[in-house]
């Protein structure tokens, strides 16, 4: 069974996955807005552009190490038994299988379980970690409460802000949609056993326990 590989993809991870596919077919134009498809026939292209992978499909394409967590090509004279993937923008490991672009993780997810998740949380926050220990279905709200500290944070503490009219620093957390003040504090640290106190109140087992940063900007 041949399955459509998407020629526009911009990384060559996945171009080398379609040369090794050694597929003989007719190439399409493409518009602005739709890829250009390697296929035979242009009902093939739609019915594989509109579905996803399903489980029978990704186990012929690729297998996985639940306890590694890496996923390795079985098809194609170049690609067999090599690593599949490539890291997006936000970090994360991407394959390119049927014409679209997958997360790793919720590939390992559909290869275990059978079905996508409707969201993914990686235990350890670390975001190519994609062993299946390691990751937990969850609604997108619980994801976020196991992010680490954003990059435009000056702090050094997650849920940490400087106030500047009041010359404090604040906390605040949120809950059910809405962020809760905790409270002006003299220092960051008080600021963050604030946070920190109601985090484990309300976000359960996704609470993320406070990281060693040196962010700090040591405002006055």
């Amino acid at each position: 069974m041949r399955y459509l590989i998407c020629t526009q993809y911009r990384n060559l991870q996945t171009k080398n996955a379609l040369d090794a596919l050694d597929l003989r077919p007719v190439r399409l134009q493409s518009h602005s807005d739709t890829p250009a498809f390697a296929a035979f026939d242009q009902g093939a292209i739609l019915r594989c552009y509109m579905t996803q992978i399903t489980q029978s499909q990704l186990k012929e394409l690729l297998s996985y190490d639940p306890e590694t967590g890496v996923f390795f090509w079985l098809v194609g004279r170049k690609m067999a038994g090599k690593i599949a993937g490539c890291f997006n923008a936000d970090g994360y490991l991407q394959i390119g299988v049927n014409g679209k672009i997958y997360l790793a993780h919720r590939l390992a997810w559909l290869f275990v379980n059978g079905a996508f998740p409707s969201a993914l949380d990686h235990i350890n926050g670390t975001k190519t970690d994609n062993r299946i220990c390691n990751l937990r279905e969850c609604t997108a709200a619980e994801n976020q409460r196991n992010v680490g500290i954003s990059k435009a944070n000056t702090s050094g503490f997650k849920g940490v802000y400087w106030h500047k009219d009041k010359k404090k620093w604040y906390a605040r957390i949120g809950v059910n949609s809405r962020l809760k003040n905790l409270g002006n504090f003299a220092t960051p640290e008080l600021a963050s056993a604030a946070y920190q106190a109601k985090a484990r109140e309300v976000h359960g087992e996704f609470y993320r326990a406070p990281e060693a940063t040196s962010n700090t900007m040591g405002i006055l």
